[in-house]
């Protein structure tokens, strides 16, 4: 539990999460912190395994009893601490992981609750004077360990990488300017957040009272609310209700001043996922993976098992996926049981030993889940792309499999008023557009993505054409894009390299195009298989009628009306012929 400290509106930089907190508070909203739980006297160490999965037991536990208050309807709450701290400071820690994220999902369902986890990341040696001030006040940390750097540098890396929905740098002089960016970051992903902020200006009393779990109660009237000029900007999204929780760095309770000249920073998806200088490199065969693109995977080979699971050991959750050339060797060819050298197995196809075999322009991906089989036999990851990299060389070539340094692959800059790229943007939403015509089943996907992403960079459109494979009878599993184009692996990889924004968007349109005649091909097919089961069924009807006497056909009636008039006449049995 982290001891409270004094608030001032003049809090300069790297402001500690319970000044923050405190700024929260007095702008209207509540405050869940660490104090609802005592430890009983029977306690094992407070970063046991037992003591962590309690802990967050218990803020579940909170979480639902205050939304079960009256005033719970539509209220934000930031946290001052997340169930995902347990994570890394529990013996055992990553048993938790998806525990707590099953958890989240299963109140967010019944419950109507909404999670949202935010980051904020403060300089090096700002948090280490903190934590030296803190020892002073608290000796018993020492116990933790918290007075080595390394505990501190580990805690970083864990935080830096973990896959939080928000990041923010703390490094602004204005503590009302923090809060107030971090209540905009939310609200554009929060439709409970926005709906507070709207209620909170347009009511006509704007003032709230804080329960029983803030310092004190504050009122705040519209004129006095720095959060009104943020209104204009935030966007109309539409996630489930009520609660947000808050993380900041752990350490973080005095106030500090670093240099003003830095500006607050969003990090942590796509082009601003925090990169590492070297990567296990991970194979796909068919296709390249694209920024935003979530790529489930199975992984045979033992040896690459082994290392994603020492990986998530470390906290680490990056990989390099680069896409295997074709006819490319990655690895050494598998023996049989007699010894004599064979064609690639599935497991070698998993290991990559040798990257001549490769391309070298892939995707940073994270690995949002990890399920290893026993003894490391195979395992099943889900890894969400999130930018281009290049490779630069081998880390260590006597590793394996292969971890190599990587560099970020900048998008250059482009001509907005480049007729071109306005001309080829324009025709591959159109193209988009008719594709959605013929496969109706692709229309809900493509209303929901084409809301998340930005239709006016050209080049994040250019990577939405490209990359994606048709939902066709299926749902797309993705981020932020849905699979179009079916599109051969090196044309999609030419996408992928391809640096120049007219040149992406001409090569994207081209994919796009061969997908959009594909599907009238495919729907010409599909009218033309319809009129012949038509036609079909049709004269398997005229069968069966006929075979029950309830139809027959024009022949058959007029041999039975000729018939019928015979019966009429007397034709005597062996009429005389001439």
């Amino acid at each position: 539990m982290h001891a409270a400290s004094s608030h001032s509106c003049d809090v300069h930089v790297g402001s500690g999460k319970t000044s923050l907190c405190n700024e929260f508070a007095a702008n209207g909203f509540r405050i869940l912190d660490e104090n609802f739980l005592d430890m009983p006297a029977h306690s094992l160490h407070p970063q046991s395994l037992f003591m962590e999965t309690k802990w967050v037991c218990s803020w579940f536990d909170r979480v639902l009893q205050l939304s079960q208050k009256p005033h719970a309807e539509r209220q934000v709450y930031f946290a001052d601490r997340s169930p995902f701290s347990a994570v890394f400071y529990a013996a055992h820690g990553n048993l938790l992981e998806p525990v707590i994220r099953s958890q989240m999902d299963e109140v967010s369902k019944f419950a109507e609750i909404e999670f949202v986890t935010l980051h904020i990341n403060v300089e090096r040696e700002l948090l280490w004077r903190r934590i030296q001030r803190r020892l002073q006040d608290e000796p018993e940390r020492i116990r933790y360990m918290e007075h080595k750097r390394s505990k501190m540098e580990d805690c970083l890396a864990f935080y830096n990488v973990f896959p939080w929905d928000l990041h923010v740098v703390n490094d602004t002089r204005s503590l009302p300017l923090l809060a107030d960016q971090i209540v905009s970051m939310v609200a554009r992903q929060s439709n409970t957040m926005r709906l507070y902020l709207e209620n909170l200006v347009h009511s006509k009393d704007c003032g709230m009272d804080t329960d029983s779990d803030c310092d004190s109660e504050t009122t705040l009237s519209c004129d006095e609310s720095p959060l009104k000029a943020k209104l204009t900007s935030v966007e109309d999204f539409t996630p489930i209700p009520m609660c947000l929780e808050l993380l900041p760095q752990h350490y973080d309770e005095d106030d500090d001043e670093i240099p003003a000249s830095k500006s607050i920073a969003t990090f942590g998806e796509g082009e601003k996922a925090p990169m590492v200088p070297h990567v296990l490199v991970i194979p796909t065969h068919k296709r390249p993976l694209f920024p935003g693109v979530v790529l489930p995977m199975t992984i045979t080979n033992p040896d690459v098992t082994k290392a994603l699971a020492a990986l998530r050991e470390s906290g680490q959750k990056y990989v390099g996926v680069f896409l295997k050339k074709q006819g490319g060797k990655i690895g050494a060819a598998s023996k049989d049981e007699m010894g004599f050298t064979g064609m690639e197995s599935q497991k070698d196809e998993d290991l990559v030993t040798d990257l001549s075999g490769i391309h070298h322009v892939g995707s940073y991906a994270r690995i949002d889940n990890l399920i290893n089989f026993e003894n490391n036999s195979a395992a099943q990851l889900l890894l969400v792309g999130q930018r281009r990299i290049t490779i630069d060389d081998v880390h260590d070539s006597g590793t394996i499999p292969l971890r190599v340094t990587i560099s970020p692959v900048e998008n250059p800059a482009f001509d907005k008023s480049n007729q071109m790229i306005k001309a080829y943007s324009n025709e591959i939403v159109a193209t988009l557009r008719e594709i959605v015509k013929m496969n109706p089943l692709f229309k809900e996907h493509m209303q929901y993505y084409s809301q998340r992403i930005d239709i006016h960079n050209p080049y994040i459109l250019a990577d939405f054409a490209a990359s994606v494979r048709r939902a066709l009878g299926r749902c797309c599993m993705l981020t932020s894009r849905c699979q179009v184009t079916t599109g051969d692996g090196e044309e999609l990889q030419s996408v992928l390299e391809e640096l120049d924004c007219e040149n992406r968007l001409k090569k994207a349109l081209e994919l796009l195009t061969k997908e959009m005649e594909l599907s009238r091909v495919q729907q010409s097919i599909k009218e033309q298989v319809e009129e012949k089961r038509q036609y079909l069924l049709m004269e398997q009807l005229k069968t069966i009628k006929k075979e029950l006497g309830l139809e027959k056909d024009d022949k058959e009636a007029m041999l039975t009306k000729f018939r019928q008039r015979l019966d009429n006449f007397k034709i005597p049995p062996n009429p005389d012929t001439p």
